[in-house]
């Protein structure tokens, strides 16, 4: 039973809760992805990644956007949303973004000492696969759409966005959802029970507490 339920959460590890399921209307706010991109690997971890278009230019796409922000009494978050929107588009940032998340995550691993640090030291990371999204995406299993979720090998992770249906200005970034993935990718993959809740994630937090 126990390994049969850690096969079931392992499957629905997810980070930031945005909705319930019949209640928000997604707006991709650096436009619709290219499902037909091909994959590439990071320069230095040679982590397997797909960016799906969003690793090219898109100033139309973010004008239209910061000005619908606005529109929606969301001044104070337009200029962190345009200059974050306008690093993405670099090509060489988002494999960036996922290889400094997998050295923040190890640092925090490797310098507990112990079973921490040799899970660390074993992690494969050939065999994770990030997922740019356009938009927070459904679960069904939680019946709620998340910004990021891993199975322990698929990372599926929102570019950026904010719920500004409920008036929340927080961006979500692609950065910080890959820092709290990874270290879920990590904890399935080491000997940390997970109680199979959002709030017993280890995320991006240490796991020896440091």
């Amino acid at each position: 039973m126990k390994v049969y339920l850690r096969v079931v959460c392992a499957a629905i590890s997810i980070f930031l809760v945005c909705a319930m399921a019949d209640a928000q209307i997604m707006r991709p706010f650096l436009g619709e992805p290219n499902y037909s991109a091909p994959d590439k690997l990071t320069p230095r971890y040679g982590i397997r990644y797909n960016a799906r278009g969003y690793d090219k230019a898109k100033a139309k796409k973010v004008t239209k956007t910061a000005r619908w922000l606005e529109r929606h009494d969301m001044e104070s978050i337009v200029p962190e949303f345009q200059d974050y929107a306008n690093q993405m588009a670099l090509e060489s940032q988002i494999p960036e973004w996922i290889d400094s998340a997998w050295d923040v995550i190890k640092e925090k691993w490797t310098s507990c000492g112990g079973t921490y640090a040799d899970a660390a030291r074993r992690f494969n990371l050939r065999s994770l696969y990030v997922k740019v999204e356009p938009v927070p995406f459904y679960v069904p299993e939680w019946k709620l759409y998340a910004a990021g979720m891993t199975d322990g090998h698929i990372i599926r992770a929102v570019n950026v966005w904010a719920d500004v249906e409920k008036g929340t200005n927080w961006l979500r970034k692609f950065s910080d959802l890959m820092e709290w993935e990874i270290g879920n990718a990590l904890m399935l993959s080491s000997s940390i029970k997970w109680d199979g809740t959002i709030k017993g994630e280890i995320g991006n937090k240490s796991p020896c507490g440091k």
